[in-house]
């Protein structure tokens, strides 16, 4: 939902590996290391070498992302509790909209009726986030307490965020209110951007360097895991929060394809406006825009109303009640084509007294797309209690209060 989902207002580099497949943070070590370097590694590093580590990484960050840094940066390593505490002070100035969120997930049967989205939200940052950039602030910090090869290839991602921000100005909170998915679009980018410049990094190492990097990784990925299925994060939650780092690549190497940094620097100033010109980067380059949708009626005292996008759309039908399972590539590719259509929507949320509902219109690109969308949605509904469909000639409504799964099939 894109006025209300889950997001990640700062940027930070998050350890994937409870929900998608591979780390989309790298850990690496600059080649060529030498003795000063292998010094600083051996224990907590001073101011002095710690600015002398970004110094060394700051050329590589401007030639790989083709632009200069106009000022100097701040960079802090915080150990666990420090960074736990800057990410819960920034979380803290989302809890209105983590609470909005909360009840359009609760209408729609995507979490249990008791989960405290706000909790499960900070044990997936607590366990997960390695470093941040606040545009805000412009402040840089990274998980650790010496230099380590996952130290360095954070700075770098989290560097390249810094630069972006110096040259087209990260924080923009008017995009927070906007009707449309472009808050979305920006931060897919700037994700996009930083994983580029993060995959060039990783190229330069050695096959000792690599090694040393997956130790890490692995090390730090189990413990991870361990603490997510703990808080039994819904791994929808996770697929929210994470939806800039697991679309931006695929975009930005899109934009870099058709035309160079120069493309990527305009995606970055006008960035996209709907999450399916982000899953489907050609319609983003082709400018294809969605198409306008009146409000539904809400039956009861508003909570939010919004676009709620392919991207969710494509979500819901892939995760389902949350019941916890891997979806299956049958079960992605089905959710992926029923989504794939998509014209435009608009939602509305509202709560008559313990009811909390959410009413959707989609319209879709054809007539076939249409009717794929309503075949895949009759099957989500036929699973389900409390979900009511309308179709008419050229739309679908979808009602949807307290939704309990009632037929856990494999997925």
């Amino acid at each position: 939902m894109a006025t209300d989902r889950p997001k990640l207002k700062r940027f930070v580099t998050i350890l994937m590996v409870a929900l998608l497949a591979g780390g989309f943070v790298g850990v690496s070590l600059i080649a060529g290391r030498d003795d000063k370097e292998e010094k600083i590694a051996a224990g907590p590093p001073n101011r002095s070498q710690l600015n002398d580590l970004v110094a060394d990484l700051l050329p590589f960050v401007e030639s790989a992302r083709g632009l200069k840094f106009k000022n100097d940066v701040s960079v802090t390593l915080a150990n666990d509790a420090q960074l736990r505490n800057l990410m819960l002070e920034d979380l803290e100035k989302d809890r209105d909209d983590l609470a909005k969120t909360e009840v359009s997930m609760r209408a729609l049967g995507l979490i249990a009726p008791d989960l405290d989205l706000f909790d499960a939200v900070a044990s997936f940052l607590d366990s997960g986030v390695l470093g941040l950039y606040d545009p805000e602030s412009n402040r840089l910090v990274v998980r650790g307490e010496r230099i380590t090869p996952l130290v360095r290839v954070t700075l770098v991602h989290e560097l390249t965020h810094a630069l972006d921000d110096q040259h087209f100005e990260l924080e923009r909170p008017e995009l927070e209110y906007r009707d449309d998915e472009t808050l979305l679009g920006l931060l897919s980018l700037a994700e996009g951007a930083a994983d580029h410049v993060e995959q060039e990094f990783r190229a330069t190492l050695s096959t000792e360097e690599r090694s040393q990097a997956e130790e890490e990784e692995a090390e730090i990925g189990g413990e991870v895991r361990a603490e997510l299925t703990k808080a039994k994060i819904p791994d929808i939650v996770i697929a929210l929060l994470t939806a800039p780092h697991a679309t931006g690549p695929r975009l930005v190497q899109a934009i870099l394809d058709a035309g160079g940094v120069g493309r990527l620097n305009e995606a970055i100033r006008t960035p996209p406006t709907t999450s399916e010109q982000i899953l489907l980067p050609e319609r983003f380059l082709k400018g294809e825009q969605a198409q306008q949708v009146p409000i539904p009626q809400a039956d009861g005292e508003v909570i939010d109303s919004g676009v709620f996008g392919q991207f969710d759309l494509n979500t819901i039908l892939l995760f389902g009640g949350g019941t916890g399972a891997a979806p299956s590539r049958e079960k992605q590719m089905s959710a992926l084509q029923a989504s794939v259509g998509w014209g435009g929507d608009a939602y509305v949320v509202w709560r008559d007294g313990s009811k909390e509902c959410m009413r959707a219109t989609f319209v879709m690109d054809t007539p076939s797309d249409l009717d794929e969308l309503v075949a895949a949605l009759k099957t989500w509904a036929s699973e389900r209690t409390g979900v009511v469909l309308n179709t008419e000639p050229d739309r679908v409504t979808m009602t949807a209060c307290n939704v309990e799964q009632v037929d856990s099939r494999a997925a």
